[in-house]
């Protein structure tokens, strides 16, 4: 397993777009922690031979916990669609990971 700096160093971009949302009652520096823990939880559950890339997974896992720290913001009330930060529902990823290789599925969306 990789060293968790190592790992947070190559996924520092994507956990720091998350972090830039603004979630009522959360400083920046809050969410970027809550994204951090995400990752970590991310590589250890990972499992790669379910066809899946890692980056998809953590994608995932930071955009759902994202969602609910914001559902919980609003005291238990989930939001209406037109109360989500556009920034929520934009893609996130430019494509590049930082690992030299460049994912078209997330780069075109």
């Amino acid at each position: 397993m990789e060293d968790f700096e190592d790992l947070e160093r190559q996924w520092a971009p994507l956990l720091r777009k998350f972090a830039r949302w603004r979630i009522p009652g959360m400083e920046q520096s809050d969410i970027m922690q809550e994204m951090r823990i995400v990752l970590f939880n991310a590589r250890r559950s990972y499992d790669d031979s379910k066809n899946a890339k890692f980056s998809t997974f953590l994608y995932t896992s930071c955009l759902n916990t994202a969602l609910k720290l914001f559902y919980r913001a609003g005291e238990g009330a989930k939001p209406r669609k037109g109360t989500i930060p556009r920034s929520l529902v934009d893609p996130l990823c430019s494509g590049d990971h930082g690992d030299g290789a460049a994912y078209a599925w997330c780069a075109t969306q």
